[in-house]
C-alpha cells in the first residue's frame, strides 16, 4: 500500500511541476545542432556506457577487498557502492553544468534525482514486491521523514526564485 502511495505522490508531483512550468510560460531557445552530430553523440554515449561498465568490473571487487580487509561489514560496503554508483553520474552532470554556467541544471538534477529515488525507486520496489519492502522501524521514524523534509525545503527554496543564495545552501 505504501509503495503505491509513493508512486501516486510522484505522479502528483510531476503533474504539478508541469502545470507550474506552463504557468510560468518561459520559452527556452535551443541552439541548432550541427549537421552529423547525432552519430558523434551516439558514439560518445556508447563509449561512456562501455567505460562505466568496464570500470565497474574492476572498481567493485577492489573496493570490496579493501573494505573487508579493513573490517567494514558487507552491508555497509554494498550500501556505499550502490550510493556511489548512482551518485557519480549525477555529480559529473552537476559539475559539467556548473562549469558551463548552468547552475540551475545542477540544482534540478540533484532535486530530481532525490525525488525519483524516494518516490519512484522505493515506491515501485515496495509496490511490486510481494509483502512490500522489509525495513527497520528506524527508517520510517528518522530517515524517510528527513528525506521528505529536505525535498520539501529544496522545493520551497527554488519556487519563484532566480538564485539560491549561500544562506539557503547552508540550511
Amino acid at each position: 500500500m505504501g509503495g503505491w502511495l509513493l508512486v501516486t505522490a510522484l505522479v502528483v508531483y510531476l503533474v504539478s511541476s508541469i502545470r507550474m512550468a506552463r504557468a510560468e510560460g518561459e520559452e527556452v531557445e535551443l541552439p541548432e545542432a550541427p549537421a552529423g552530430s547525432n552519430a558523434k553523440v551516439l558514439g560518445l554515449l556508447f563509449t561512456g556506457v562501455f567505460l562505466v561498465i568496464s570500470a565497474s568490473h574492476y572498481l567493485v571487487p577492489a573496493v570490496e577487498v579493501v573494505a573487508l580487509r579493513m573490517g567494514v561489514p558487507q552491508v555497509v560496503i554494498a550500501a556505499t557502492l550502490i550510493a556511489l554508483g548512482t551518485s557519480l553520474p549525477e555529480l559529473v552532470t552537476c559539475l559539467t553544468a556548473v562549469r558551463r554556467g548552468h547552475g540551475e541544471l545542477a540544482v534540478g538534477n540533484v532535486i530530481g534525482a532525490d525525488i525519483l529515488n524516494v518516490l519512484f525507486v522505493a515506491g515501485t520496489a515496495a509496490a511490486v514486491t510481494r509483502g512490500g519492502l522489509v525495513v527497520e522501524p528506524r527508517f520510517f521514524i528518522l530517515l524517510l521523514p528527513v528525506m521528505l523534509i529536505l525535498l520539501i525545503v529544496f522545493r520551497i527554496g527554488v519556487t519563484g526564485r532566480r538564485e539560491l543564495g549561500r544562506v539557503f545552501g547552508l540550511t
